[in-house]
C-alpha cells in the first residue's frame, strides 16, 4: 500500500511542481530523486527485497566509483580551495537512489488492481498535460510564458508547447510514455491528444520514438507483417540516405546536434586540462554538465544524447555496462499482456534517449525507472 501511495504521489506531483512555484529542471530532478529515496528506504524497512539479477546494472553502479576515482581534477578554485571533481558524488547518489527505487518496485507486492491504478494515474496526468500542450501551441498561454531567450523567429511557435515541464523536448517524451499504457487500459481516445501533444511540440525525436514504440506493439500482434515492414522501412531509409538533398538530409541538417555529437565523441579521447585522455574510464560521473561547455566553447550543458553522455562521463567501460544493463531488461523480461505494453514504452524511451536528455529530467527519469521496475515485478496474488 505504501509503495503504491509513494509511486502515485511522485506521478501526480512531478508535473505539478512548476505550478506550485518550484520551477526548473534541477528542482524536478531532485524531487523525483527524493521520492526515489523514500521508496528505496521503504524497501529496506519492509525487507521485501527480491534478488536483483541484472548483474550488468549492478556492475555499472559499482563501476561508477572506479570512474570517479580515475577522473581528472579540473583546475578550479572556490573560496581559495580546490573543489576537485565535486559533481561525481551527486551523480552517484542519484544513481544509487534510483537503483533502490527500481529494486523496491521490482520486489513490491503489487496486485493487478494496484498496477491498474498506477497505469490510470500515468494516463490521466499525461493526457491532461497533452491537452495543455495543444492549447499552448494554439497560443492559449496562462501560468507560463516564453522566456526572452527563446522568443526568437528561429525557434518557431513550437517552443510554446512545453506543458509545465519547461521545454518541448522535455515534455514530448513524457507524453509518449502514456500512449501504450492508455492502449492497454482500453482508453484509446486518451492516446489521441497524447499523439497530438507530441506533434504540437514538433519534437522529431519523440515522434520517431513514438512510431518505433507503436511498431513494437504491433510486432507482438502481427509478427510476420511487421517484420516485413521493418525490412521495407530499413531499405527505404538506406535509399533516402543515399540520395542527396533528400528529405532525410533536410531532417539531419535541421539541427546542429549531429555536428556537436561528432565533436563530443572525439573529445572522449582528447586530453583536457590534463596531459592524458580518459577514454576507458571517462571524466567521472556527472562531468559533462560541468566541463564540456568549457572545453568546447559551446552552450551544451547536456549532450542531448544519453548514451554519448554516459560515454563521456564513464568511458568505454561505462557505456558497455550501461547498454548491457538495458539489454538485460529486454532479454530477460517474461512477457504477459501488460508487460508487452510496458516493454514498448521502455523501448520508446530508450530510443528517445538517443536524441534527448530524458534521464536527466525529473518526470521522464522517474517514469522510466517505474516502467523498468514494473517489468521486473511479479504480480502479487493475495491469498483469501
Amino acid at each position: 500500500m505504501i509503495t503504491t501511495i509513494l509511486l502515485s504521489a511522485g506521478l501526480i506531483l512531478l508535473p505539478l511542481l512548476p505550478l506550485l512555484g518550484f520551477v526548473g529542471t534541477p528542482t524536478q530532478s531532485i524531487f523525483g530523486m527524493g521520492i526515489a529515496a523514500a521508496l528505496c528506504l521503504w524497501g529496506y524497512f519492509t525487507q521485501e527485497q527480491r534478488p536483483l539479477r541484472n548483474k550488468w546494472l549492478l556492475f555499472f553502479c559499482g563501476y561508477l566509483l572506479l570512474s570517479a576515482w580515475q577522473a581528472p581534477f579540473p583546475n578550479l578554485k572556490f573560496l581559495g580551495m580546490q573543489p576537485q571533481n565535486f559533481w561525481v558524488w551527486k551523480s552517484m547518489f542519484f544513481a544509487f537512489m534510483f537503483l533502490g527505487m527500481y529494486r523496491t518496485i521490482s520486489s513490491a507486492k503489487l496486485t493487478e488492481k494496484n498496477k491498474d491504478l498506477i497505469f490510470d494515474i500515468v494516463i490521466y496526468t499525461t493526457m491532461i498535460m497533452s491537452v495543455y500542450c495543444i492549447g499552448q501551441r494554439l497560443g492559449l498561454m496562462q501560468w507560463f510564458h516564453i522566456t526572452a531567450r527563446y522568443a526568437k523567429p528561429e525557434y518557431g511557435a513550437c517552443i510554446g508547447a512545453a506543458g509545465t515541464l519547461g521545454g518541448p523536448t522535455y515534455v514530448s517524451p513524457y507524453l509518449m510514455l502514456g500512449i501504450p499504457l492508455a492502449l492497454y487500459r482500453k482508453k484509446a481516445l486518451f492516446a489521441i491528444p497524447m499523439l497530438l501533444g507530441i506533434i504540437a511540440t514538433n519534437s522529431q525525436m519523440a515522434m520517431g520514438a513514438a512510431v518505433i514504440m507503436l511498431m513494437v506493439l504491433l510486432l507482438f500482434k502481427y509478427k510476420r507483417s511487421i517484420i516485413s515492414l521493418f525490412i521495407i522501412g530499413a531499405l527505404a531509409m538506406g535509399l533516402g540516405l543515399a540520395i542527396k538533398d533528400s528529405i532525410v538530409d533536410k531532417i539531419v541538417e535541421d539541427s546542429a546536434r549531429f555536428t556537436n555529437w561528432k565533436k563530443m565523441a572525439i573529445s572522449v579521447k582528447t586530453p583536457y586540462e590534463s596531459e592524458r585522455a580518459y577514454p576507458y574510464t571517462g571524466r567521472g560521473p556527472g562531468a559533462f554538465y560541468w566541463t564540456y561547455h568549457l572545453s568546447s566553447g559551446t552552450n551544451y550543458y547536456r549532450a542531448h544524447n544519453e548514451y554519448l553522455e554516459v560515454l563521456y562521463d564513464t568511458g568505454v567501460i561505462g557505456i558497455f555496462l550501461f547498454v548491457m544493463s538495458l539489454f538485460y531488461i529486454f532479454k530477460n523480461t517474461i512477457l504477459n499482456e501488460r508487460k508487452k505494453y510496458l516493454i514498448s514504452a521502455f523501448a520508446g524511451i530508450c530510443v528517445c534517449a538517443g536524441g534527448a536528455f530524458v534521464w536527466h529530467l525529473g518526470a521522464t527519469m522517474y517514469l522510466s525507472v517505474l516502467i523498468a521496475g514494473l517489468l521486473n515485478n511479479v504480480t502479487y496474488q493475495p491469498v483469501d
